[in-house]
């Protein structure tokens, strides 16, 4: 017999089941559900023994049965998980590349996970519309665990075999890149420049040169996936001195930062989006578990830019002094740097 995934977790491939089972399993049975669901019986009774019966539902039947059998909703996310998952595994596999799951995914984060695959399917298709969409999806919808993963060396990495494959059919694609008009393609192009960047697949000035948003958020990804891969703290000065500089970086920097896992659409007009709580919580774990440069990038960009838009509540200052105050207590080796986190934390408690 299978076992159960931990309560809130999936598990994979989720296997077909007959809706009978589904719903002695919720504690019910058929004549349970024809008085609560109010579907006939002759439609139950077709469905009842069929592990294929979700395919063969109609919507509204679908509607009334998940309405009143508990384990329905997460079936059919699981169901619906699997079969996206398989048809980009298939792809995979073709190519020759591998996926290694992780060992627990939970509920919520199958949607983050198939659209990873999906990425993964069309770098290796060369399908770089496709991937765009996906990548500027997942800047926003807050998929960027399993996106990194792909391109990730390391033990994380969702890519067991085939992953150096992958990095260089994806820098194929970037070098061949070509203008991006609409905002979620420009999002998209940026997020693969940082992936490739971060993971020494693109090399670059990473000189700013264009007024527009667009370029903005280019340089920008590119910047950021050096202070992850090299620590450079060249780098990062020079980046504060050209935020400094000019208000379309400024901007550029408050719009990516409220925007990035906001799970709000991507505005067109380059309009900013209320603050959701996410950006702070990335941030607070930022603070304390990256490199040096990064952590100068929240101390004198991010944080600057985002108390800019609107003042912090006390409940933020707090979790925002305790991470700083712990980053300071585990040891900062650049002396600037120690001193400009140690006068953060000391206005941030006010």
């Amino acid at each position: 017999m299978r076992d159960e995934p931990p309560r809130g977790a999936v598990l994979f491939p989720v296997e077909p089941v007959a809706l009978r089972d589904l719903v002695q399993r919720s504690g019910m049975g058929f004549s349970d559900v024809v008085a609560l669901a109010e579907v006939p019986a002759t439609t139950l009774n077709r469905l009842w023994k069929d592990p294929g019966w979700n395919a063969k539902a109609s919507g509204a039947t679908l509607h009334q049965l998940v309405a009143v059998v508990p384990l329905l909703a997460e079936y059919l996310a699981g169901v619906g998980f699997t079969a996206r998952a398989e048809r980009h595994l298939r792809v995979l596999a073709a190519a020759g590349i591998e996926v290694r799951f992780p060992s627990r995914v939970e509920a919520d984060e199958t949607t983050a996970l198939s659209n990873a695959l999906g990425v993964a399917a069309a770098i290796s298709q060369g399908g770089r519309g496709e991937l765009l969409r996906r990548l500027g999806l997942g800047w926003n919808l807050g998929h960027d665990r399993f996106i990194d993963a792909l391109f990730d060396p390391g033990p994380e990495s969702l890519i067991s075999t085939g992953g150096e494959q992958l990095l260089s059919e994806a820098a194929a694609v970037q070098a061949a890149a070509q203008q991006t008009f609409s905002v979620s393609d420009m999002v998209g192009s940026g997020v693969l420049a940082h992936k490739l960047t971060k993971y020494g697949a693109l090399e670059g000035d990473r000189k700013y040169s264009e007024q527009t948003m667009h370029s903005a958020f280019a340089h920008r990804s590119q910047v950021i996936g050096g202070l992850l891969r090299d620590d450079d703290m060249d780098l990062m000065r020079r980046y504060r001195r050209e935020v400094e500089a000019d208000p379309l970086l400024v901007r550029n920097e408050r719009w990516s930062l409220l925007t990035f896992g906001s799970g709000q659409q991507l505005p067109k007009d380059f309009s900013l989006p209320a603050i959701a709580p996410s950006v702070y919580t990335e941030i607070v774990r930022d603070a304390v578990t990256l490199n040096e440069s990064y952590l100068m990038y929240l101390t004198s960009v991010a944080v600057p830019g985002l108390c800019s838009i609107r003042p912090l509540e006390a409940s933020v200052r707090k979790r925002l002094a305790a991470a700083f105050a712990e980053r300071l207590s585990a040891g900062i080796s650049d002396a600037e740097l120690r001193r400009d986190v140690s006068a953060l934390h000391r206005r941030l408690l006010g």
